[in-house]
């Protein structure tokens, strides 16, 4: 629901679309067709509460799994790096 709310505050769409889908992770982008996405969510089934891709201090007892599968860093200055400062 809170991404939809995000989504909707850009002027977005309703329907999303899948743009990742690779090991227990999904990712939907909301914006408009031919355009950069406004809104990204990325859903990590069976994930703790680590920075994906980075190292973990904690055991899984405390904190959960942690995944390699992509690394969080990486996937954000992909969805900035688009952009303009002010746009």
């Amino acid at each position: 629901e809170t991404v939809e709310r995000w989504a909707a505050m850009a002027g977005c769409p309703v329907e999303p679309a899948t743009i990742y889908r690779k090991d227990g992770t999904t990712g939907t982008a909301y914006g408009f067709p031919g355009e950069k996405p406004a809104v990204v969510l990325y859903a990590i089934e069976g994930h703790g509460h680590h920075w994906p891709g980075g190292n973990s201090s904690l055991p899984d007892s405390i904190a959960g799994k942690n995944t390699a599968a992509f690394r969080a860093t990486d996937l954000i200055w992909e969805f900035f790096k688009g952009y303009i400062l002010g746009d």
